[in-house]
């Protein structure tokens, strides 16, 4: 009887770790699709964007968690983010 309880319990950790490595492989190709539509449908070409986004990389830096929740937090209620849209 244990032998079959192991053999039952070992094939629900195969099945799980199998469904896993599925969700990971779906979220690793439509995180792919994403990416590849926003690149084909940006404004601002991506090098621009790096250029743009360096001072407040940089400033990002020194926050520590919570401080860099506020930021981002205040940055998107007072909509001073910048715009990537057409």
């Amino acid at each position: 009887m244990r032998k079959l309880v192991l053999a039952a319990a070992l094939g629900v950790a195969v099945s799980l770790d199998t469904a896993a490595a599925a969700d990971r492989s779906f979220d690793t190709w439509q995180t792919s699709l994403a990416n590849e539509a926003a690149r084909k449908q940006a404004v601002v070409p991506t090098a621009q964007v790096c250029q743009q986004a360096t001072e407040m990389l940089k400033l990002a830096s020194t926050f520590d968690a919570k401080a860099f929740h506020d930021y981002a937090v205040a940055h998107a209620v007072y909509n001073t983010h910048p715009k990537c849209a057409r």
